[in-house]
Order: C-alpha cells, then sequence, then structure tokens
C-alpha cells in the first residue's frame, strides 16, 4: 500500500475520532446546562415561596400592631372622656367638650372599623355613645356659657396682623438701606457740584481781574472784555443753578422718604398697640379662668397629650406621638419650632399672636414640640421651657 494511502487512512481515523470526543463533550455540557437550569427553577420557585411566607409574616404583625395600636387608643380615648366627665366646674366641662369631644368620637369610630373582638368594638361603641350624650348637651349654647371667659377663650379671634407687622418691619429697613444709598449719591453729587461751582466762582474773579488790569493799564473797556466778563459769569450761574436745583431736589426726596417712614412707622405702631392689647386680653381671660379652675391647662394638655396628632389612621407609632413621620405633623410645627428655638420664648398665647392661630391648633403645636423634645413639659405653674438651643440643633432633631 502505497504512503499516501496510509496517511489519508490515518487522517480520516483521527477526525472521526475527534468528532466522537467534542460530541461526548457537548452532551455532558448539555447535560450540565440541563442541572443548571433545573437548580435555578428550584432556586426560584423556593424565593418565591419564601417571599409569600415573609410577606405574610409582615402582614400578620401589621394586623397585630394595628388591633394594639387601637385598643390602646381606645383605653386612651376612654381616660380622656372620664376626665371630661369628672369635671365638677360646668363650663370648664363643657369647653373641654367643645375642643376634644368630635376628636375622640371620630377616633373611637375608627377603632370600631379596625378593631377585631366584639368586647374591644362594644367598649369602643360606648365611648361613642357618651360622647354624643356629652355634645347633646343645651349648655353648649346657653346664654350663661357664652358669657363666660371659657367660651371668649376659644371663640376669640386670633392677631392676624403679625405678618403684616413683619412685613412692615421689612419695608422699612429696605427704605432705610435706600434712604442711605440715595443720601450717599445725592450727597456725592452735590460735592461735584460744589467743586464746578468753586472753580467757575475762581474763573470768573481771574477774568475780571484780567479786565479790571487792563482798564487801569490804559486799555479801552470794549466788546472784548464786555464779552469776557459774560462768559466767566456763564459758569457761574449755571453752577449756582444746578446747585440749587440739586438741593431743591434732595430735599424733596428727604421729606418724601421721612413721610413714608413717618407712616409706615404709624402702622407698625398701631398694630403693636393692638398686639399688646390682644396678649393682655389673652392673659385677662387665662387669669379669669385658673381663678375658677386653678389647672385647666394640665388637664387640657393632659387629654391632648393621650389622643395621636395626626387624624388617628395608622399604627405605626405610639399614642400621641407623630408616628415617626414628619408628614403627620401640624403645618404650622415646623414654622412654631423655628420661632421658639429663635426666640427661646414658648407660651400658647405668644404663638397665637405669632403664627395667627387659634387655641386649639396652638394646643396640638405644642404637644408636638415636647413630643420633639423641643420644650419641656409643664411645671407646676404650667410654664414651659425651650430645650433646643439653636436651629442647627432644631434641624437634627427633625432629621433634616
Amino acid at each position: 500500500m502505497r504512503t499516501e494511502d496510509i496517511l489519508r487512512i490515518y487522517q480520516s481515523y483521527s477526525l472521526a475520532k475527534i468528532s466522537a470526543l467534542s460530541k461526548q463533550q457537548l452532551i455532558a455540557q448539555y447535560a450540565q446546562c440541563e442541572q443548571l437550569e433545573q437548580l435555578n427553577r428550584q432556586l426560584e420557585s423556593s424565593n418565591e415561596t419564601n417571599r409569600k411566607i415573609l410577606e405574610n409574616q409582615i402582614q400578620e404583625l401589621r394586623r397585630q400592631e394595628r388591633v394594639r395600636y387601637y385598643k390602646q387608643l381606645a383605653f386612651n380615648l376612654n381616660h380622656s372622656l372620664q376626665t371630661i366627665e369628672s369635671q365638677g366646674n360646668k363650663y370648664f366641662k363643657i369647653f373641654l367638650g367643645s375642643n376634644f369631644l368630635k376628636p375622640i368620637g371620630a377616633l373611637a369610630n375608627d377603632a370600631i372599623s379596625n378593631l377585631e373582638e366584639i368586647a374591644d368594638k362594644e367598649y369602643a361603641s360606648n365611648i361613642v355613645n357618651r360622647a354624643e350624650v356629652l355634645l347633646a348637651d343645651k349648655d353648649f349654647d346657653s346664654p350663661q356659657y357664652t358669657k363666660s371667659c371659657w367660651y371668649s377663650y376659644i371663640h376669640k379671634e386670633p392677631f392676624t396682623e403679625q405678618k403684616e407687622l413683619e412685613s412692615l418691619k421689612s419695608t422699612i429697613s429696605d427704605l432705610q438701606k435706600k434712604g442711605a444709598n440715595g443720601n450717599a449719591k445725592s450727597s456725592f453729587g452735590q460735592a461735584l457740584l460744589k467743586i464746578f461751582f468753586v472753580c467757575a466762582c475762581a474763573f470768573s474773579i481771574i477774568v475780571a481781574i484780567g479786565v479790571i488790569v487792563d482798564i487801569c493799564d490804559g486799555n479801552e473797556f470794549d466788546k472784548a472784555g464786555i464779552g469776557a466778563l459774560i462768559f466767566s459769569i456763564i459758569p457761574f450761574a449755571v453752577a449756582l443753578w444746578a446747585l440749587r436745583r440739586v438741593k431743591k431736589k434732595s430735599l424733596s426726596n428727604k421729606k418724601s422718604h421721612e413721610g413714608q417712614l413717618d407712616g409706615i412707622n404709624a402702622r407698625i405702631a398701631a398694630i403693636e398697640a393692638r398686639g399688646k392689647q390682644y396678649l393682655q386680653e389673652l392673659d385677662y381671660l387665662k387669669s379669669s379662668m385658673s381663678k375658677e379652675v386653678p389647672d385647666w391647662e394640665q388637664t387640657v394638655n393632659d387629654i391632648a397629650k393621650s389622643l395621636p396628632t395626626n387624624d388617628g389612621k395608622g399604627a405605626n407609632g405610639t399614642i400621641g406621638s407623630s408616628f415617626g413621620s414628619n408628614s403627620n405633623l401640624d403645618d404650622k410645627f415646623k414654622e412654631a419650632a423655628a420661632l421658639v428655638v429663635t426666640s427661646q420664648k414658648v407660651s400658647s398665647s405668644f404663638l397665637q399672636r405669632r403664627l395667627c392661630i387659634g387655641y386649639a391648633k396652638t394646643s396640638s403645636i405644642l404637644t408636638q414640640l415636647e413630643t420633639y423634645g423641643i420644650i419641656s413639659p409643664s411645671d407646676e405653674e404650667n410654664k414651659q421651657n425651650v430645650l433646643c438651643p439653636d436651629l442647627k440643633e432644631l434641624n437634627r432633631i427633625l432629621g433634616e
């Protein structure tokens, strides 16, 4: 057999063997891929099952937390209602009722919808019925109550001119800056005119001296001398006219500016006088209320603290807190917090006057400020202190 034939047979055998080996490898790789896909499917199925189990567990925890929250809420509502019912002063009882009975009834109805056990639902339903009975009391509209200090305090219109007062003070500041800039410009212009006037005077004097010298030397006072005198007088006259005009305009602007300032200052004084009178009236009403019920503010604060600070919906938090979310805070909370920290003063009348809000809203904001640790609880004299030292610390507290 020839050498070429032998080589051809060997090559054919080698290629067939190589193809067989490659085919076996492909089969093995395919089988391995099938195993991997099967494992992936098992893993996905396992993950889906675990995810559903976790979701069910989370839902159950949320349900338990919701039920626990509304049970605690119902207990707090009952305690607040008992506090109102136990008041010996009839008008103070009505005062508390007009502030808290409707929120208590609404929160109790919310609790009925979220509680599961019949006994718990009946407990909350009893709170709703008692609140409705108190609200139906005819003394709420009695002439004696409407004449009392309690009615006057809760229905007193808020001081609404505080924002106008701040705007006027800002306008005063702007006018003063504008006046200072105008005075500087006017002084600079007058200084330039004075220099021009002095130069014109000097020029006129030099020309006049020259003419006099010529006459003394025996020269005739001709048309050239007359023209020179007239030419020297023109700059002097122009400078004098311009200087008088600028002074007159400056004086007119000054009077107008002072008139504006006087008008705004008079308006500010009138608003501040009304604000002072408003505070005096509030203090007088609070003094009258304290004579009838010495601890009335503490009682109001205790009831307010026992209620949620939002609309009562949700269970992610504790009673009387903001449920851990700034979105549930009063819309005036941040403004009130900044005002309290900046001024280092806190009182219901102070916030009512500066924020132009009513008593109920002020009480809610004070409760929220105390919850966040910005102000202290009321002491024996029903006074509170500012605990937050500056705006930087306030931003830290609020998480901003």
